[in-house]
């Protein structure tokens, strides 16, 4: 297979595992929101946000790392199996660890204490995400399979959701379905790389464990702080504002999302090609591409943004509609940002300007939370744009650097 049919390959494969991902929401959406309530459905969410930051942690990095790795050594079932058992590893006991940080942050928020085992049983999405490994599948560019598991698995969410929610578990079918989608994935992932890709669980040095820790940690920091933002929004509008609020946020972050695929995709499909190849010149063209695109799309969600929320969720989620219109400027502002961090910045041998410039746009984003909060103007709204603000500082700064560094991005 040529490069160009691999590349294509793998973008349709992984398209297809965040259009599920994303267009699965939108199936079950309207159907929660009709039959129970807005806010039964914000508490989830709003608990969701705190499992995705733990979630973060158990990642440690290793969808970039590990990707990197795993394309390096893709010849070798010995090295492969060396690094899988190494990663896995630690993801399991990162995966304790951050049970324990769980359970402290329930003892002192009042409103996760009050939903205990409503809390503890969403925690068991992280172990999901953990066995899910997608680091694998990217670096070893076999991504049809994980979009083959991803799609059973969200099938299985949809039948617990629409069957369990006319039987006596009612509403709880909703997070039932969130875990058991997670740990499907995960388990059938351990089934594909054990038997499939005779990948096998070996002893691991504790070197290479040291090795693997020291090497991600820096994507750790950046890769954390920049979701503990797109996160921290949701969980101070539920825990100070409300949990139908928390639902109006959502839907807006949920269509912005959809937005945001063709840049995710384009991003990660084009990493290990880019850095086996340091054809940055394929990067630059993606990005006055997608700019273009965008741009036009934004008088399109002005005009009919409002009518296709009132069609879609019902006239209670219209207020959906101001966000939304805010928050579009994100996925301008990330073409740039996530095109010039992971496909210019970092493959250059410059992790610590793409680490410095989330730091720096997450200093902007707390001071202006932190300002707009002394004159009592924290609303949806000032959240939004707080977000908008990181993105925008993230995006100036790494383009700046790739300014600076253009003799190495150089075809």
């Amino acid at each position: 297979m040529t490069i160009k049919k691999k590349l294509i390959s793998n973008f349709s494969y992984l398209s297809i595992i965040q259009i599920v991902t994303l267009l699965i929401p939108f199936i079950y959406y309207p159907y929660i929101i009709r039959k129970f309530s807005i806010d039964s459905y914000g508490l989830v969410i709003f608990i969701q946000s705190i499992i995705m930051l733990m979630s973060i942690i158990v990642d440690f990095g290793f969808n970039i790392y590990g990707t990197r790795i795993a394309s390096e050594n893709a010849h070798s079932k010995k090295k492969l199996s060396i690094i899988y058992s190494s990663i896995t590893y630690i993801k399991l006991l990162l995966v304790l660890i951050s049970f324990l940080i769980f359970q402290i942050f329930i003892c002192f928020n009042s409103k996760l204490n009050e939903n205990y085992y409503l809390s503890n049983i969403l925690f068991f999405i992280v172990l999901g995400e953990a066995l899910f490994s997608q680091w694998l599948y990217l670096g070893l560019e076999k991504i049809k399979y994980a979009a083959l598991i991803n799609l059973f698995s969200r099938l299985c969410m949809l039948l617990i959701i629409f069957i369990g929610s006319y039987t006596f578990i009612g509403f709880y079918s909703f997070p039932l379905a969130l875990v058991f989608s997670s740990l499907i994935n995960g388990i059938l992932s351990l089934w594909f790389f054990n038997i499939k890709l005779k990948l096998k669980f070996i002893p691991v040095s504790l070197k290479r464990i040291k090795k693997d820790i020291k090497e991600s940690y820096s994507f750790l920091l950046s890769r954390s702080i920049g979701v503990i933002i797109l996160k921290l929004n949701t969980y101070l509008i539920g825990n100070y504002i409300g949990f139908a609020q928390v639902a109006y946020y959502d839907l807006a972050e949920k269509l912005i999302n959809l937005a945001l695929i063709p840049i995710n995709l384009l991003n990660q499909v084009l990493y290990p090609y880019i850095a086996r190849t340091k054809n940055f010149g394929v990067t630059f063209s993606i990005i006055k591409y997608l700019i273009v695109i965008y741009l036009l799309i934004y008088p399109i969600l002005l005009l009919f943004g409002e009518d296709f929320i009132i069609l879609f969720a019902g006239d209670d989620m219209a207020k959906s509609y101001t966000y939304l219109l805010i928050l579009y400027f994100i996925p301008l502002l990330n073409i740039f940002s996530y095109f010039l961090g992971n496909c210019a910045l970092v493959l250059i041998d410059r992790k610590k300007d793409f680490n410095n410039s989330i730091y720096i746009a997450a200093f902007f984003y707390i001071t202006f939370i932190l300002f707009m909060s002394q004159f009592g103007y924290v609303t949806i709204s000032t959240l939004c744009w707080a977000i908008v603000l990181n993105a925008f500082i993230t995006s100036l700064y790494r383009t700046l650097k790739c300014i600076k560094y253009k003799n190495l991005l150089k075809e």
